[in-house]
């Protein structure tokens, strides 16, 4: 479902949380659990939440009446709840129509620079998700740089980018507003009815700024899909792309692919600081694999291995640090291996840990494959695999373990749960590292524990 935000701050209503408001959860995600939202608003103790009694996704409905009561019997410190959908089934809710029942003229009130905006939080994989308080001032000034300057967005554009509310790049698409953007919003799964339900949003509503996943991009390109073949994409003249490293072939897919006439633009940055330190820029050329430059007013830098500041200029990120595969004291990232293994056909995905460090290098390198159907991890497909990595790596690429599974575990943005399998690959808890209320399939990192745990011969 696509719904338009229009011109101007009045159109938005406060869905995310403050010291004193709740926040209405993710409906792209497939179920939300209690815990992991008493884990957020239990550490601000919110007193008014705005909820609703369930949602559709991916074509089936899933109700949340019983869900809601039990978050509001948790909440001692609310003294509303409003929900939208049937609020008699809620034990506790008042109906959505007495919130907006009656009208007043909107008014505005000068804040401190730091008066408290909003509270994002922490991805939680690794505890307690952490409630980070972000202030007026600095983030309107921040946004209004990232999206006007580097983005290069107006009041005549129409603003795009995929993403839950419980992810940072949300707040980013509403500080579209500040620059008189119409932003374009998607409530569902983006793969429903297929990977081109995007595109063809894309098509329908004019959008000229087209924001999604790195993940994403792949996935329509492992898919052999061709934007520009199922949608008119004519209105669109820029995609942003972050939550992971855009490879090379990546930039090349999406030019030969959905457009050769507009701008990529690789991002990077953090829930944190709610942007990006390394963007895009319209007057800078675009190179496969790379971001353009670092954001203006921020201080980016390279390190040699004494240390020392190089010239960052563009960037390349090749993964997460804590998540870097070090292969006989060589540093490779993630991102060149997925590259390549997802690249063959017999492959649907893949998550790759290794269990060395620098200070420790004898670790095992381990590949987790999910095959296409049909497809045996057999020991032709062993050697195939090794002898692509060697090829278009190196040698050290090559991994020790290689498992088949299901799926791959990630979190409820899509990122893969490389560091919290790496430590229990080492011995931690699964509980202990990643909290289940935070992925998207938890059930996929039950199967690939057990699979690792079970004797082989």
């Amino acid at each position: 479902m696509a719904a338009f935000l229009p011109n101007g701050i009045e159109a938005v209503i406060g869905l995310l949380a403050t010291a004193s408001l709740g926040a209405v959860w993710s409906s792209a995600a497939p179920e939300f659990g209690v815990k992991s939202v008493l884990d957020r608003f239990q550490q601000i103790e919110p007193t008014v939440l705005l909820a609703c009694d369930g949602y559709s996704y991916g074509r089936k409905r899933f109700e949340r009446s019983a869900e809601v009561a039990e978050i509001i019997r948790a909440l001692p410190s609310l003294t509303g709840c409003f929900v939208l959908g049937d609020a008699a089934r809620v034990a506790g809710a008042r109906p959505w129509a007495e919130l907006v029942a009656e009208h007043e003229p909107l008014e505005h009130e000068w804040v401190p620079f730091e008066h408290p905006l909003w509270i994002l939080y922490s991805s939680g994989t690794t505890g307690l998700p952490k409630p980070i308080v972000q202030g007026h001032g600095g983030i309107l000034l921040e946004h209004l740089k990232a999206l006007a300057l580097h983005m290069d967005l107006g009041q005549d554009d129409r603003f795009f980018w995929f993403s839950t509310t419980g992810w940072m790049m949300w707040n980013m698409l509403v500080s579209g507003l500040a620059l008189g953007a119409t932003l374009v919003l998607y409530d569902g799964s983006p793969a429903v009815p297929g990977l081109s339900a995007l595109w063809k949003l894309a098509q329908e509503e004019r959008v000229t700024y087209f924001g999604t996943s790195a993940p994403y991009l792949l996935a329509c390109k492992k898919a052999s899909l061709v934007p520009k073949q199922v949608a008119d994409l004519s209105a669109l003249r820029s995609i942003g792309t972050t939550g992971a490293p855009l490879p090379s072939d990546g930039f090349a897919w999406v030019y030969a692919n959905v457009s050769s006439d507009l701008l990529l633009g690789s991002v990077s940055g953090g829930t944190d600081v709610c942007t990006a330190f390394v963007l895009s820029c319209p007057i800078l050329p675009v190179r496969a694999g790379e971001i353009q430059c670092r954001g203006l007013g921020a201080k980016v830098e390279a390190w040699d291995d004494r240390g020392r500041a190089l010239q960052s200029g563009a960037s390349i990120i090749y993964g997460r640090s804590d998540s870097t595969l070090n292969r006989g004291g060589v540093r490779i990232g993630t991102s060149e291996l997925y590259r390549v293994v997802e690249g063959m056909p017999e492959v649907a995905d893949s998550l790759v840990v290794d269990t060395g460090s620098l200070e420790d290098a004898v670790g095992k390198m381990w590949l987790f494959l999910v095959l296409r159907e049909g497809v045996e991890l057999d020991v032709a497909l062993r050697r195939r695999i090794k002898e692509r990595l060697k090829a278009e790596l190196s040698p050290r690429h090559a991994p020790d373990e290689m498992l088949a599974i299901a799926a791959v575990p990630r979190t409820l943005n899509g990122k893969k749960l490389e560091v919290p399998v790496k430590r229990i690959l080492l011995g931690a808890a699964p509980e202990k590292v990643a909290s289940r209320d935070t992925l998207a399939n938890p059930e996929a990192l039950d199967a690939l524990v057990a699979q690792v745990r079970a004797p082989r011969a």
